[in-house]
């Protein structure tokens, strides 16, 4: 850490800091989920706040030297892993009983399964072949939900936890 008092640093960075996470956050919202590519915040001691791309396995030069301290990394996730939310989508731009009429006469399902919602999410995921447009707008809401609801959360709870730790570390070093 080269004597800095990073605790001091990141308090005085808070507000960037935050905007900074509520940024990583989105970037990886959207990402592939397990590519093995995160997100990542760094702080210099100037404040000058540094948002990129890493590999999971990978640390900057910079925070390696000590020139900076990461704050905090999201992982790259899928904001449709869970595809629950699907059928109430569907329902709502009310396309549910067209989409269950396509996988019956384009993909061969029976229509006793068509019909029946727990069938259905099951084939969710075909929603992007049969309306590629459908399925971005989905995608779009899915991510700007995600954004909205979960990454003010996340970054502060990161920020906390980036403070304990700068607040250990500044300890062990005499600070």
């Amino acid at each position: 850490m080269k004597n800095k008092k990073w605790s001091e640093i990141l308090k005085n960075n808070e507000e960037a800091i935050i905007d900074a996470l509520q940024k990583i956050y989105r970037d990886a919202c959207g990402g592939q989920g397990n590519s093995g590519f995160s997100e990542c915040v760094d702080i210099y001691p100037s404040g000058k706040i540094s948002t990129y791309t890493i590999g999971d396995n990978s640390t900057d030069g910079d925070v390696w030297s000590g020139e900076a301290y990461e704050i905090a990394r999201c992982k790259w996730f899928d904001p449709i892993d869970n595809i629950d939310d699907m059928l109430d989508f569907l329902r709502n731009e009310n396309s549910l009983e067209t989409f269950s009429v396509w996988l019956v006469k384009e993909e061969h399902i029976e229509p006793d399964e068509a019909c029946d919602e727990s069938e259905l999410l099951r084939h969710a995921w075909r929603v992007e072949d049969w309306n590629s447009e459908l399925w971005k707008q989905y995608v779009s809401e899915a991510i700007d939900y995600l954004v909205s609801e979960r990454a003010i959360d996340w970054a502060n709870e990161k920020f906390d936890m980036a403070l304990m730790e700068a607040e250990e570390d500044d300890r062990q070093h005499g600070y």
